[in-house]
């Protein structure tokens, strides 16, 4: 964003080839309104300028500067044409972390030799190999910009309205950024609030170069998976928690961009810029998915993760603000749930191409039924994820993540904790949890369906924290228990899913009513021993499963 900085903003935060941003998406037509806002204009430190600012991005027709990390743009305003190369170095608190270095080139076409930094000129080529280079996709937008400065910090405030093009697919672009020219990057989140006070502003996770590729691709884009924190062995609780919770957050917001907007267009025409962003994937959208598991299961998993990282680091961040932040998660998980039982039922109990003659008949009744709860609940995610209160929660989570909040309301005894060794607090920590699963699973075969939940919990509360905290103990491999506990946690999960799909065939017969009738039991009846069956075969796997994990906790245990 650097070459659209107003003209007195300088060089990036961290000096050239740095930049700290945080992006905030808008609903279409939400922005004029912002931009009218007097209480924007408040914020500013001058007034606005407006610029059109039309950009292509260029890639071989491999993707391999994709590939590389690597995003390779030429931008046109007002006749003079800037190159701009953008790697990723990692993220802050959710915050985009990324190096950036730029160049005037005389026409809209890249050259790679114009990289002013050496080194980054060197890996752009390698990873070029020589290829042509070929325009991809392009965004055309208006930036409306001002410069914002508060509590000692400078921030470019940029307001873009477009559109972002691949061949003949097209997405609108609507969205805020924020980067920090000076000061900690905890401003850019407390701007975001202020921000969020006047319009209904969302975190985003998706850069302009990651829509596009997913759109020249045709495909949805990707959900990433969790990144493990890069912890060094020495470090410190507070650097833990930072570290963790950090990564955990921007694990939230990836998995909530595609819950929030409908990026599943047209594939492109062959020879108008087509082709497959090796990053992006194909992930459903989680609040508009089809039959199967991992519809909601992305966001599902990443609020898991982040609830367990609070717990697992609670001696040293407790306070009233831990305290909030963990309820309001609480409450956004709990949303999800019914919608992924019933993808769970349609997809296993309710597979029509499984079912046998006399079952067929009645199958497309029950299906019908199980799609109407499911779009309910469905309907019930996004109104959790689309609510403002979650935007406000994620905000105030970042910034409490960025500027250390907890060190605010910690007393003596939790920031002397916060200042010792991970490693020594790590140690015990996992020890005892794992000698507790352990002591609850040897009872295995008489634990009841409520134990055996509880049982799956300890167990991944455990494999949580050690991948957390792997950095701080990197002579104990999770590599052999991450596997078996994988197996494990899959048997004792087909308990769970059979128990929620007879109480969603349950509601079904009740919501069917008189149209219950006997062809919809025959259905019903086939759909219970289905379920039944994969609740057989999960015990028939448990004992094995778990005699695997006791050996790979034991390798664990002692390295």
């Amino acid at each position: 964003m650097s070459d659209a900085k107003p003209s007195e903003a300088g060089a990036p935060q961290g000096g050239v080839g740095r930049e700290i941003e945080l992006k905030l998406a808008l609903p279409p037509g939400a922005l004029a309104a912002l931009r009218r806002d007097p209480r924007l204009r408040a914020l500013a430190a001058g007034p606005p300028t407006e610029r059109r600012l039309r950009t292509v991005y260029y890639d071989t027709a491999e993707r391999d500067l994709a590939r590389a990390g690597l995003a390779l743009r030429v931008r046109t305003c007002e006749g003079a044409h800037v190159q701009a190369l953008k790697s990723e170095r990692g993220s802050q608190a959710g915050l985009f972390v990324r190096g950036e270095w730029e160049a005037a080139v005389p026409t809209a076409v890249p050259d790679l030799a114009r990289i002013p930094d050496a080194a980054v000129r060197a890996r752009a080529e390698a990873a070029a190999r020589g290829r042509p280079l070929a325009a991809v996709f392009e965004t055309d937008f208006v930036r409306t910009e001002l410069r914002v400065e508060r509590a000692g910090a400078a921030i470019a405030l940029a307001l873009d309205e477009g559109e972002l093009r691949a061949g003949r697919a097209a997405r609108p672009i609507c969205e805020v950024e924020l980067e920090l020219l000076r000061g900690a990057p905890r401003a850019l989140y407390e701007l975001a609030r202020a921000l969020h006070e006047i319009a209904p502003l969302r975190p985003a996770a998706l850069s302009k170069a990651a829509r596009g590729y997913a759109l020249a691709a045709g495909t949805a884009p990707g959900v990433r998976r969790a990144r493990p924190p890069a912890l060094a062995p020495g470090a410190t609780l507070d650097e833990a928690a930072g570290g963790v919770l950090s990564a955990c957050l921007e694990h939230v917001l990836a998995s909530l961009d595609p819950a929030r907007e409908d990026e599943r267009p047209e594939p492109a025409r062959a020879g108008d810029g087509d082709g497959v962003d090796p990053r992006a994937g194909a992930a459903p959208d989680p609040a508009r998915a089809g039959e199967g598991a991992d519809g909601v299961e992305p966001l599902r998993v990443a609020l898991r993760r982040l609830r367990a990282a609070l717990a697992l680091f609670r001696p040293a961040l407790a306070g009233a603000e831990a305290r909030a932040l963990r309820a309001g998660l609480r409450r956004l998980a709990h949303r999800l749930g019914p919608a992924r039982e019933l993808d769970v039922l349609l997809a296993e109990a309710l597979d029509p191409r499984e079912a046998p003659a006399d079952a067929g008949p009645g199958l497309a009744t029950l299906r019908a039924a199980a799609r109407a709860l499911r779009d309910e609940a469905y309907a019930e995610v996004r109104a959790g994820v689309e609510a403002p209160e979650t935007s406000a929660r994620l905000l105030a989570l970042g910034a409490w993540i960025a500027g250390r909040g907890w060190r605010q309301e910690a007393g003596a005894e939790a920031l002397a904790l916060l200042g010792a060794r991970a490693r020594d607090f790590a140690e015990p920590r996992l020890d005892r949890r794992l000698r507790a699963a352990l002591a609850r699973g040897r009872a295995l075969a008489r634990l009841g369906p409520a134990a055996r939940r509880r049982l799956r919990l300890r167990l991944k509360l455990f494999r949580d924290a050690a991948e957390f905290l792997q950095g701080v103990l990197p002579e104990r491999s999770l590599e052999r228990a991450s596997s078996a506990l994988s197996w494990l946690d899959d048997a004792l999960g087909r308990s769970d899913d059979v128990a929620a799909m007879e109480r969603h065939l349950e509601r079904i017969a009740e919501r069917l009513g008189p149209a219950f009738g006997p062809a919809e039991r025959i259905a019903a009846g086939w759909a219970a021993g289905r379920a039944a069956a994969r609740a057989e075969r999960g015990r028939a796997e448990l004992g094995r499963a778990w005699r695997t994990f006791e050996r790979a906790a034991a390798a664990w245990s002692r390295p």
